[in-house]
C-alpha cells in the first residue's frame, strides 16, 4: 500500500519465549540421550504508521479463519474490539524426533494475550492468558499423521505441510503446538516510504537482523527483494514484479533449518488487500530456537 501506511510482516522468533522441559522417558539402555529439535516459527503483522513505527489497529476485525476445534479466547465480542500493536499470526512449534519421546512446553508472550491454541492447554489465570502450558506431549516420528479435518477449508491446514513429527496431547493429534494472540511489544524494525517510491528500512533493536525480504504484489504480479544482515538502515529499491511465489518460498527456506513454507502459506500472507492493488510486505528473520 503506498501513502501514509505500509503492511509488512515481521516474523521475529526471539520475541516469543517458548520454554522447552524435556521429560526425558528413553530406555536407560541407550548409549546417547535423545536428540530432539524444536522449531518456532510464525508472523508478527503489524501496520506502519508515517514515521515507521507500529499503530494501534484492531486484529480481529474480521471473519474467524480457524477450524472450528481450535480452542480460543471465549469471549467473541470482546476479542473483536481488543487492539494491538501486533498480531501474532500462526506460530508454531515443529519437533523433529528419531525416536518417541514425551515433554512439556510453556509459551509466554511478552506484552502479549493468547487468543488461541490448538492441542489443547493449561492456559495462566489472565483473560486472555499470556502464558500456555502443555504438558505430557508425546512426540512420535512413527505415527501415523491422524489429524483432526473439517470440511469448510482453511488455511490452517497448510501448516501441517512438513516433515515434524505428529504429535499427541491426550486425546488431540496434531503436526505442531500451535497458538496466536495479539500484542504491544516494540518490533525491532522500521519501514518507510521515501518521497521516490522506495523503501526505508531501520533496524530498531540490539541484534542484527538475519535477513529481509520486501515482497510486492501488484493485481497479482509479484516480486520481491532480499537484504541480509541488517545492522543500521538500508534503502531498497521497489522490486521488479516478475518473480513467483516458488522462487520466494526458496528464499524463505534458505533463512531457515526446515522446510517450513509452502506456496499456500505464501498465498495467505501476502494476499492482496480488498482493491487497494497493491500490497507490500516486509519480513525480518532472526534466529530460529533449536533445542537438542
Amino acid at each position: 500500500m503506498i501513502g501514509r501506511y505500509v503492511r509488512f510482516t515481521v516474523s521475529v522468533l526471539a520475541l516469543l519465549t517458548a520454554t522447552i522441559l524435556i521429560a526425558a522417558k528413553t530406555p536407560s539402555k541407550l548409549d546417547k540421550p535423545q536428540a530432539l529439535t524444536a522449531h518456532e516459527w510464525g508472523t508478527f503483522t503489524s501496520i506502519a504508521g508515517k514515521n515507521g513505527q507500529a499503530v494501534e489497529w484492531l486484529p480481529y476485525g474480521g471473519p474467524s479463519d480457524l477450524p472450528c476445534f481450535v480452542d480460543r479466547f471465549k469471549s467473541p465480542t470482546a476479542k473483536v474490539n481488543l487492539s494491538a500493536t501486533v498480531r501474532m499470526e500462526t506460530p508454531v512449534i515443529y519437533f523433529y524426533s528419531p525416536r518417541a519421546t514425551t515433554l512439556s512446553v510453556r509459551v509466554h508472550f511478552r506484552q502479549g494475550l493468547i487468543t488461541e491454541w490448538f492441542p489443547q492447554a493449561q492456559a495462566s489465570n489472565e483473560v486472555p492468558a499470556n502464558t500456555l502450558f502443555w504438558s505430557d506431549v508425546k512426540i512420535n516420528p512413527d505415527s501415523v499423521a491422524d489429524f483432526p479435518v473439517e470440511t469448510a477449508p482453511s488455511h490452517y491446514y497448510a501448516a501441517r505441510n512438513t516433515d515434524a513429527a505428529p504429535l499427541e496431547v491426550g486425546s488431540q493429534k496434531e503436526r505442531f503446538l500451535f497458538y496466536r494472540g495479539i500484542g504491544h511489544s516494540s518490533l525491532p524494525i522500521a519501514a518507510t516510504i521515501t518521497g521516490d517510491g522506495r523503501v526505508r528500512v531501520r533496524n530498531t533493536g540490539n541484534d542484527e537482523i538475519r535477513g529481509i525480504i520486501l515482497f510486492e504484489n501488484r493485481r497479482g504480479r509479484i516480486g520481491f527483494r532480499v537484504q541480509s544482515d541488517l545492522r543500521g538502515e538500508v534503502t531498497l529499491e521497489t522490486p521488479s514484479l516478475t518473480s513467483d511465489l516458488a522462487s520466494l518460498a526458496r528464499q524463505l527456506e534458505a533463512f531457515s533449518s526446515q522446510k517450513v513454507c509452502t506456496r499456500r502459506k505464501l498465498e495467505r500472507w501476502l494476499k492482496p488487500g480488498g482493491t487497494r492493488g497493491l500490497n507490500m510486505a516486509l519480513g525480518c528473520f532472526t534466529s530460529f530456537l533449536d533445542a537438542r
